[in-house]
């Protein structure tokens, strides 16, 4: 009798560890997560340290590893989740630079210059160790875009990885 209720209980903890792992619960927990992450906390710390001290060009080697960090637990937990942890760290410099313009003075506005799949107006250059990158606003634009459809395509690859035992 003691027995049974421990191998039962054992099983039931084994059963919600598997479903709580599983992608299926775990991917809009993640979206929330990288909206709130890349959207709200990177944005602040971005925001504070643009005012703080003028930008190095290793500040975008921090910042781009930074988007990563908590979604590489998708990846301790199972080697073969690896998709979910860069798309949720695309996902999260996506959200970094959509929320952007939310602090900006006139976000509207912001929107139509920044991301204009039409602009070739160098705003600002991403210098990123030795290489520097004009961006225009068609750069932002398509960066995005790309950014977003790489993101769905492998959360789809993962969810389908899990899906399909003994495949990985």
């Amino acid at each position: 009798m003691i027995l049974s209720s421990i191998c039962d209980k054992d099983f039931v903890n084994t059963r919600l560890i598997f479903y709580s792992l599983d992608p299926k619960y775990l991917i809009p927990k993640m979206m929330l997560g990288s909206i709130i992450y890349g959207g709200i906390l990177i944005n602040w710390v971005d925001s504070v340290s643009w005012l703080i001290h003028p930008i190095i060009n290793e500040y975008w080697v921090w910042l781009t590893i930074m988007h990563f960090v908590p979604f590489i637990i998708f990846s301790l937990i199972n080697p073969f989740y690896w998709e979910f942890t860069i798309s949720f760290g695309l996902l999260s410099s996506t959200w970094n630079d959509l929320l952007w313009g939310i602090f900006a003075k006139e976000p509207i506005t912001w929107y139509l210059h920044y991301f204009n799949p039409f602009g070739f107006k160098v705003y600002w250059t991403l210098e990123f160790l030795w290489i520097k990158i004009p961006v225009t606003p068609c750069l932002m634009f398509f960066a995005t875009t790309g950014r977003i459809l790489l993101s769905y395509l492998l959360i789809m690859r993962g969810y389908r990885t899990f899906q399909t035992p003994g495949s990985y």
